[in-house]
């Protein structure tokens, strides 16, 4: 039976990376295929809320124990919670990384397994955004069983720390400088399905800045994940991770 693991990384729609996971074995880096996707993305309603704002809360936090809703196989092993990272990932089993991971899929300490949307030091994204648009960290387990999806969501977040760019943004009045919308979602059914969406197109870039995306098993050298660099390649087409440090770059503005 295959399990199929979709990244959607937006800039201009909604790009997917398929993975595809054989439940004979159990290393991330062996199992699981790539294919891309598309699709619009819609932020979340009716979730719950982890945390918010430009504070604490959303920057270098934990939360553990977040209910999945269903049992979601990963890497082989059942689980029904998950960790969440205000730095972008989401992490399986008992041990928690640091609150300063930024690196999710190199971290040298013990974790199950790690799904990486955009591994680095982010914070909510501060002022000025659009009104009504709060930096949230939340999720909500939509559809009925056996087709239910868990969604998390990093809503309104930012590049705690990056190269600057022209400042084209700013003298245009733009707000929104650098925010993303992140969100990694988990299927019940499709084989236990992943999907990563990564909504930028929407809003001015104005420097330069990498993450780390993609999977790690339960050691840091079991990986699968894409590389974007400024030049060669892009999100719509991401390459092959060469390295557990490989980065996917965004590019500023011009």
């Amino acid at each position: 039976m295959k399990k199929i693991f979709d990244i959607y990384i937006i800039l201009i729609l909604c790009i997917a990376i398929l993975f595809t996971y054989s439940e004979a074995n159990a290393q991330v880096s062996t199992v699981y295929s790539f294919g891309l996707n598309s699709s619009a993305y819609s932020a979340l309603t009716g979730a719950t809320q982890l945390a918010s704002g430009t504070g604490a809360t959303m920057d270098d936090a934990l939360y553990t124990g977040v209910p999945i809703g269903f049992t979601f196989k990963f890497n082989n092993v059942n689980y029904t919670n998950v960790g969440v990272s205000t730095n972008g990932f989401i992490w399986f089993g008992t041990n928690d990384p640091l609150s300063t991971t930024y690196t999710p899929l190199t971290y040298a300490g013990s974790l199950d397994g790690a799904i990486s949307v955009f591994g680095r030091d982010l914070i909510g994204c501060p002022p000025p955004v659009t009104s009504g648009h709060t930096p949230t960290l939340r999720y909500v387990t939509s559809g009925t069983a056996p087709n239910r999806i868990f969604t998390i969501e990093w809503y309104c977040v930012r590049a705690k720390t990056y190269t600057a760019g022209t400042g084209l943004c700013a003298s245009f009045g733009f707000s929104n400088i650098n925010r993303m919308d992140l969100q990694i979602r988990l299927y019940e059914s499709q084989g236990n399905r992943i999907d990563i969406h990564n909504n930028i197109a929407p809003y001015c870039l104005d420097g330069s800045f990498s993450a780390q995306v993609g999977l790690r098993g339960n050691v840091n050298t079991d990986y699968n994940n894409r590389l974007v660099t400024c030049s060669g390649n892009s999100w719509s087409a991401p390459a092959v991770g060469v390295a557990n440090s490989s980065t996917c770059a965004s590019v500023t503005a011009s």
